[in-house]
């Protein structure tokens, strides 16, 4: 950038060019307040000026550069994971906000606070998905919930996964010979 400071008296062009002097920034300024009386002044102030921008070395911006190609890479790798079409149902997270985004743009918007996550998600297929939205549709359109709260069974219900069995230890014969033993109640020795 340039900047063209113009002034009526000496003193106050004095009082900028000092200011900017003691912030280090004097090399910067090219006084031509009597350049036309003081031809040789200005030409000197000129050439020194321009040897100064001649000799100034390059800065170092590899750490810039660095910076800058890291944050580049983490642009690339959101906008890759945000736009990715994802198995199984071949939708991408943007397009999962868009849809989002309209159904809570609707008049009435769902309200429920279901949410399934991860392996209930994987297990569905995209073909299981459209047949679950048809058979939900049509029970809705029959009248299977009402806007009471008091009147739905299935109001704030909660849904959670099966619990899981536990693998059964097993046995030797002995062990189990000798828990039916203890379990008819038996006060002679086992077998």
């Amino acid at each position: 950038k340039r900047t063209l400071f113009v002034a009526e008296k000496r003193a106050a062009i004095n009082a900028v060019v000092g200011r900017l002097e003691r912030l280090g920034l004097g090399d910067l300024v090219l006084d031509v307040y009597d350049g036309a009386s003081n031809k040789r002044r200005l030409a000197q102030e000129l050439g020194s000026a321009l040897d100064r921008a001649s000799d100034v070395e390059d800065p170092d911006t590899t750490e810039i550069e660095r910076t800058l190609n890291d944050r580049r890479t983490r642009l690339v790798e959101h906008l890759s994971a945000l736009h990715d079409k994802r198995d199984p149902w071949g939708v991408s997270a943007f397009d999962a906000q868009v849809a989002l985004a309209q159904l809570c743009a609707r008049p009435s918007p769902p309200t429920s606070r279901v949410r399934l996550h991860g392996d209930a998600l994987k297990g569905i297929s995209r073909d299981r998905v459209a047949g679950l939205g048809r058979s939900l549709s049509e029970a809705a359109s029959l009248g299977a919930w009402t806007a009471g709260d008091g009147d739905d069974p299935w109001y704030a219900a909660r849904a959670s996964p099966p619990p899981t069995r536990r693998p059964q230890r097993s046995r030797s014969p002995a062990a189990s010979g000798a828990e039916a033993w203890r379990s008819s109640g038996s006060g002679s020795r086992p077998p």
